[in-house]
């Protein structure tokens, strides 16, 4: 089904890894072969599926110093995405579960217990305010097929110019595939903004939304609807990401990849700081950054 997806998306003209055929003419083959996490002292090989993907150079968003004009190209390349799948027929696709969505979001009150009780309270809080908004949101709000992480590791750029004091990059490759599900269009948008808030920028966070959101609008419109969930959704994907990163350590505390992703104390305050600006005045202040776009 990813393979049918990335075909379909290279036809399209988005820059991503598309499968090579082997030698078989095939794009997968199972092979019996020893895990890379599986212990030194085992001898053990399973069977794997194995692929070829072509290689895309590029720089992950996360090493630059992201601008306006990267933020803007980051939306706007999500928009391109979500344009692309419109017509993108994958039924195995459409009905693959994914623990990472607007549809489970409620689901994670049983990892919940692991926090600390000032932050299972703050949570538990948030979750019972939005549960009817949750499920409105599922239920009504468009949807398509969704990337699942557009985060800055999976964006490549490209510098186009040459000049060390004057750097100027196109933002046009697009990574990771594995949790490319069916949801709500607004909650791929809210994930790519998590990511934007949880950046280093040259503007004020919630800025740095405007112009990413700004983006995506220049190549496809969203409702009033939509654009009054995208606060929710933002927050949404913070205690998301947060909940599950503190339960998976407790499970790997070894794990470095899951100390990391956690941050626990940054996505508190993240979420503190989004909880005490009204919706109307996130609204409002995004609205000013879409005017900069529109003279």
């Amino acid at each position: 089904s990813i393979h049918s997806a990335l075909n379909h998306l290279g036809k399209k003209g988005l820059r991503v890894p598309v499968p090579v055929r082997n030698l078989e003419g095939n794009t997968w083959k199972l092979e019996t072969v020893p895990l890379l996490n599986e212990e030194k002292e085992s001898c053990e090989r399973k069977k794997c599926a194995i692929h070829l993907l072509t290689f895309l150079t590029g720089i992950p968003l996360q090493q630059l110093k992201i601008t306006c004009d990267i933020l803007f190209q980051w939306g706007s390349l999500l928009a391109q995405f979500h344009n692309a799948t419109e017509d993108l027929e994958c039924q195995v696709l459409k009905n693959k579960p994914i623990l990472y969505s607007l549809e489970h979001m409620l689901d994670i009150k049983q990892y919940m217990k692991v926090l600390p009780d000032e932050h299972y309270k703050f949570i538990l809080d948030f979750l019972n305010k939005y549960e009817s908004e949750i499920i409105k949101c599922y239920k009504e709000l468009p949807k398509g097929f969704l990337h699942g992480d557009f985060n800055d590791l999976n964006i490549l750029a490209r510098e186009k110019s040459p000049e060390p004091n004057n750097r100027m990059f196109v933002i046009d490759v697009i990574l990771d595939f594995e949790d490319m599900h069916y949801g709500n269009y607004v909650w791929d948008i809210g994930l790519m903004l998590t990511h934007v808030l949880m950046g280093q920028h040259d503007v004020d966070v919630l800025e740095a939304v405007g112009h990413a959101l700004a983006g995506y609008l220049s190549r496809r419109s969203l409702s009033d609807m939509e654009l009054s969930f995208l606060k929710m959704c933002i927050e949404c994907r913070f205690v998301q990401s947060w909940v599950a990163c503190v339960y998976s350590a407790t499970l790997d505390p070894n794990n470095p990849y899951v100390s990391k992703s956690s941050q626990s104390d940054i996505k508190y305050k993240m979420l503190q700081q989004l909880s005490e600006i009204s919706n109307e005045e996130l609204q409002k202040k995004w609205q000013n950054i879409f005017q900069l776009y529109s003279k």
